[in-house]
């Protein structure tokens, strides 16, 4: 899935890290192709480690974080240059955006979830994800006393494995982190 998440964003970054976390399939090729600058991260049952990972990469001024299952249309890749320009109070640490997860009801009615990410953020040494699992950069800018205004800006977390047994290997590996966080 990493070609299509990274088809359209490639246009309107300056910059594209990819951790991978060991993949089997050609992704790091795939990435590398599409510009991306590659790192391997061996994965630890934490996704925050990973994404602090990726961070430590970065090379902006902020960062726009996205999962390889996640992708974005040219209107909302657009639209992260123009919350970037001009002027920003120093205590906008963030931004606010829509994360629509397509769903389908029991009659076959597609429609969608939405959850509200902070997406993009300075990339300053304080502001790091929490969280083993449903990581969050949230509490970190809070910490910061930054604020996160919201956007209009939405990416799709649209090429996830929702066959029964991509769904039960899902399930599979969150108990295990959850049980991991509650052991620690």
């Amino acid at each position: 899935t990493i070609g299509a998440a990274l088809e359209v964003i490639r246009r309107y970054v300056d910059d594209i890290v990819v951790v991978d976390t060991g993949s089997t399939d050609r992704t790091p090729e795939i990435a590398s192709s599409l510009g991306a600058r590659v790192f391997h991260f061996e994965w630890c049952d934490d996704f925050s480690a990973a994404r602090n990972e990726s961070i430590r990469h970065a090379i902006g001024q902020w960062i726009f974080w996205m999962d390889t299952d996640d992708t974005i249309d040219h209107e909302n890749a657009g639209k992260i240059r123009e919350v970037l320009s001009g002027e920003l109070p120093a205590t906008e640490l963030g931004f606010l955006m829509k994360v629509r997860c397509p769903t389908t009801d029991e009659n076959g009615n597609a429609g969608f979830i939405e959850v509200d990410q902070v997406k993009l953020f300075r990339n300053l040494p304080q502001l790091r994800f929490e969280f083993r699992i449903h990581e969050q950069i949230l509490m970190s800018i809070r910490r910061a006393d930054g604020t996160t205004p919201w956007t209009d800006i939405f990416v799709v977390h649209s090429n996830a494995d929702n066959s029964p047994e991509g769904r039960a290997k899902k399930i599979e590996r969150d108990l295990r982190i959850l049980q991991l966080d509650h052991r620690e």
